[in-house]
């Protein structure tokens, strides 16, 4: 077992005792406040830039399988880019209830995540050149000359911490099941309303058509007339 160093459990406690000041700061100051929640690397000028490794620069301690510490319809739009698969399904379901709350009336959210069927169809039948083309960046990833489509369903299953993957369907429905409304559907990377163009970090690491061919993005509305807290 790993012992954390004393540095690295001092910075620890201080981006969690910080982040409750960076947010009040981030409130005060923006004209469009936008949460990027489970941000990653991908740091977002103007954004509320928050996820669990918080302390980067840039960036501000949250955890997601916990209820949101912000404020109710406190953001004009909250990107949810490769996060939910990472969260066993009941944290999942219960992290869309705290984004429809923290949202405005009419605010956006837009959820990436990768897309079952398109993954399972892989093993189903024959790969198209996206398909052959999505296995060649898989293959490189894992430093293997080539994988078979089971080996990267297998991937996305049980590599990179993910816990639950999602149809389209199913994620619509529950976002549906929160109260979210105007939901629209596109892939990765191709953002509906303007809010979230060039928003999005995976296509700079895997290339614009492999992450369009992984992941599917849900786009939706929290209500106008949503004025109360709403928790899954």
């Amino acid at each position: 077992m790993i012992v954390p160093s004393a540095r690295a459990l001092a910075k620890a406690v201080y981006v969690r005792l910080a982040a409750p000041t960076q947010i009040q700061k981030y409130l005060a100051e923006s004209s469009s406040p936008r949460l990027n929640i489970g941000c990653g690397y991908n740091v977002l000028p103007g954004w509320m830039n928050v996820d669990l490794a918080g302390g980067r620069r840039g960036t501000i301690y949250m955890d997601a399988t916990r209820p949101l510490t912000l404020p109710d319809n406190a953001f004009d739009a909250v990107l949810c880019e490769h996060l939910i698969e990472h969260l066993p399904e009941a944290d999942g379901r219960h992290l869309v209830g705290e984004i429809l709350r923290v949202l405005k009336p009419g605010g956006r959210v837009r959820i990436v995540t990768p897309d079952l069927e398109s993954l399972a169809r892989l093993c189903t039948s024959a790969p198209d050149t996206a398909g052959s083309q999505y296995l060649a960046f898989v293959a490189k990833l894992h430093r293997r000359p080539a994988i078979t489509p089971a080996e990267a369903l297998n991937y996305i299953f049980y590599e990179y911490g993910h816990r639950h993957i999602y149809t389209i369907a199913k994620l619509r429905k529950i976002l549906e099941e929160v109260g979210f409304t105007g939901i629209g559907e596109s892939r990765a990377g191709k953002a509906l309303d303007r809010i979230f163009d060039g928003a999005e970090g995976h296509p700079q690491f895997m290339g614009e058509a492999n992450d369009a061919f992984e992941a599917f993005g849900l786009e939706a509305s929290k209500p106008a007339s949503a004025l109360a807290a709403v928790r899954a």
